[in-house]
């Protein structure tokens, strides 16, 4: 009986791999651990020339229902929502109404004059230098559970800032408040909400019939899978209180991103020009490309030409990956925060490189780089606009990264040209090429972080007392009471109690979570400002000591 029993299995596993090809079985080993039949989970679709050739769905879209997730079930995308929005903007210049060379202020006439013209096109690539309106708020405290906002409370409070982090054009710092600036223009240029015009001009004549923007905390969504987080042993879940859209906040299924994908391809009739739109990349002051386009990253996998982007909200994650060249396409959408889309995609491309389903160009392979460039490269960087701290070194000959202090450090593999790529994941690159404002560039799939050469060693600093006292900001419209307590200097602000800071230089401080505190003193030596920064977005928010 035993004898048979094993057949039986093995005749099963036998016929039911007989119909899947060699990359199908390796998908299915690769997503194996993500089965389950009461949790929430993904769906995953790959596309080659416009058809699909693997879909598959894990887990439930609600743990309530039990209902399965399949290629129909809606998510939210989060920020894959951008390229929509930017494919808006297309719309209207080809209705003739817009142009990218548009100056913001054309549009919304209320917006700061800076004294320097901020176009549209600058809020595509993301080079406005318009602080990230997410990170402003958690600088105020703001309580997403508790504290309501829309996109025009979020023009109000940018309308506030006095700077920008940047000179338009100048560099990428990826920033939220763009696309919803986008989405405003959009609204008040058609006299439609954004939902009301992508429908009518996108999704309708694309025939993407579940996709849509939430513009409303209440509007009702068909098949929507619920997001998820894990707290203790448990799912848990919550119900949307914001109504922010334009850079997030867009649902749409595998179905429905599988005709999006003829339009990354060109081939979409009635709208062959939208793709090269989206994957326009403007020159920077410097002459360098752009690597955020327009709504979608590009950059190269492999040697392979790529368009992708992530998203990330609360309860989920999704990520979308085409290769134009190739005609393929890879979507994981997921209702559970804890799965990484991102290296889902780039594992199951690496598995259609290998089966041969993707002819990859041929890359010369570089020479090996001299010892000693490799020691000038390691040393201590620091984040421009945050307090985060990376460590470069070097072991057995190969240049490692880790963020400190942490311990296991990420094994860099040279590309030539003083760029290096992670040995397990190609589409994070770090690049050593000299530039103006930073020493490192780190780009994941196109998105930049920057990050200075620091000494690590916190420079002998003064009196913590000249550090105590209030501090207020007519831009967060907020007070910031700064202590002494056990000999460390402590930060209070709304809900935030005595927040312990660690010096990093003198006058600066850092509370570990990217944000870094920055006292400014007086011709007699007092201190009578502090600049703000975060998340490298947020650059120099002015507090005056009162």
């Amino acid at each position: 009986m035993k004898s048979l029993y094993v057949f039986t299995v093995f005749l099963f596993h036998v016929l039911t791999s007989a119909g899947q090809s060699e990359y199908e079985v390796r998908f299915d080993e690769l997503l194996s651990k993500h089965q389950s039949q009461d949790m929430p989970g993904m769906t995953i679709g790959v596309v080659q020339e416009g058809k699909v050739i693997y879909s598959k769905g894990f887990g439930v879209s609600s743990i309530e229902s039990m209902k399965p997730n399949n290629d129909l079930t809606v998510f939210d995308v989060a920020s894959l929502a951008k390229q929509f929005t930017a494919s808006c903007i297309w719309v209207l210049v080809q209705q003739g109404k817009i142009s990218v060379e548009d100056e913001l202020r054309k549009h919304i006439p209320e917006w700061p004059n800076y004294g320097v013209p901020i176009q549209l096109k600058h809020l595509l690539n993301h080079t406005s230098g318009i602080r990230n309106y997410h990170a402003l708020m958690q600088l105020q405290g703001f309580d997403y559970d508790e504290q309501y906002y829309n996109n025009e409370s979020v023009l109000k409070l940018l309308i506030k800032q006095q700077n920008i982090s940047n000179q338009p054009g100048e560099m990428v710092l990826y920033s939220n408040s763009n696309y919803t600036l986008l989405a405003l223009v959009i609204e008040r240029v058609s006299a439609l909400n954004l939902n009301q015009f992508a429908k009518r001009y996108l999704f309708e004549p694309l025939g993407m019939s579940a996709s849509c923007f939430r513009v409303s905390k209440d509007q009702h969504i068909e098949n929507l899978a619920i997001g998820y987080q894990r707290h203790g042993g448990r799912f848990v879940t919550k119900s949307p209180y914001q109504e922010s859209y334009g850079a997030g906040s867009m649902m749409t299924s595998i179905d429905d991103l599988v005709k999006w994908m003829k339009v990354l391809d060109g081939n979409q009739i009635g709208f062959e020009g939208l793709s090269q739109f989206l994957t326009h990349q403007d020159k920077l002051s410097d002459g360098s490309r752009a690597t955020y386009a327009r709504g979608v990253m590009v950059s190269e996998y492999k040697g392979c030409k790529t368009i992708s982007h992530s998203g990330y909200h609360w309860g989920g994650q999704a990520q979308l990956l085409f290769l134009p060249n190739e005609k393929i396409g890879i979507v994981v959408l997921t209702n559970s925060e804890s799965i990484n889309p991102n290296s889902l995609a780039y594992k199951m491309l690496d598995v259609l490189i290998k089966e041969g389903q993707i002819k990859t160009r041929r890359v010369k392979k570089s020479k090996r780089i001299n010892p000693s460039r490799l020691s000038s490269l390691a040393g201590n960087y620091m984040e421009v606009g945050s307090d985060m701290k990376m460590e470069m070194y070097c072991e057995s000959d190969t240049l490692k990264a880790r963020i400190a202090p942490s311990g296991n450090g990420t094994a860099l593999a040279y590309r030539g040209k003083s760029k290096f790529v992670r040995q397990r994941n190609a589409s994070v690159v770090y690049d050593f090429t000299e530039r103006q404002n930073c020493d490192l560039m780190i780009s994941f799939g196109g998105t930049p972080f920057y990050l200075r050469r620091d000494s690590m060693a916190s420079d002998s600093i003064s009196d913590l007392q000249d550090y105590s006292g209030m501090f207020y900001s007519k831009e967060l419209d907020i007070h910031y009471h700064f202590t002494q307590l056990n000999g460390q200097l402590n930060v209070s602000f709304g809900q935030t109690e005595n927040m312990i800071l660690t010096s990093l230089k003198c006058d600066e401080f850092g509370n570990g979570q990217r944000t870094l505190f920055h006292f400014k003193r007086n011709d007699r030596n007092e201190v009578t400002q502090m600049l703000l920064s975060s998340e490298g977005t947020v650059r120099n928010v002015s507090f005056q000591k009162q």
